[in-house]
């Protein structure tokens, strides 16, 4: 990595140490909407939680890709961390889950090798934990965005990304991730 790439990468850390001190201290939003039930995503995330996954884009002309993903819980649990890269594509991405107390709103963050962060709020919502947020570059704002993640009846972990545009969420990739290899 050359040092201009590491001082961006480190100012980005900073950006993200600052935006996660501002997200922990809102209460209420899109996590505790009156359609749905707030559920701690606990119970999905041990699930998940110190496993790395190796997935692919359902998309044939994109399959080859390999994407690879590992979740682990930090700070007693009240922080999971989602590592994720896609080495072909050079991608890689990080972010952060902040797991509060019942009631509370659920913030995440997310910064990317390519200049991107992102924020928001997530949720458990019929079985998938969802997120929702915002993506910028610098300070603009490039896209509005949902992510879901489910663990399928196979057992495979379920990564769908849908992108708001045209007034309409459009669907985005859909990754299938599997071989549970436990570190």
């Amino acid at each position: 990595m050359s040092f201009m790439n590491t001082k961006i990468m480190r100012a980005l850390h900073i950006r993200i140490a600052m935006l996660a001190l501002i997200l922990m201290s809102v209460n209420g939003g899109w996590a505790q909407s009156a359609s749905s039930t707030v559920i701690l995503p606990a119970q999905f995330l041990a699930a998940l939680t110190d496993t790395s996954l190796t997935g692919h884009y359902q998309d044939p002309e994109t399959a080859y890709i390999n994407h690879y993903i590992k979740w682990e819980s930090l700070i007693e649990g009240k922080v999971i961390r989602q590592s994720k890269e896609a080495p072909e594509v050079d991608f890689k991405m990080e972010t952060w889950l902040f797991v509060d107390q019942p009631g509370y709103q659920k913030t995440f963050i997310q910064i990317s090798n390519r200049g991107t962060v992102s924020k928001g709020e997530f949720a458990m919502r019929d079985g998938k934990l969802w997120l929702e947020g915002k993506t910028y570059e610098g300070d603009k704002m490039i896209r509005r965005f949902r992510q879901s993640f489910e663990i399928s009846d196979s057992g495979e972990l379920v990564d769908c990304f849908y992108r708001f545009t045209n007034d309409k969420w459009t669907k985005g990739h859909e990754i299938h991730y599997s071989s549970n290899s436990k570190d």
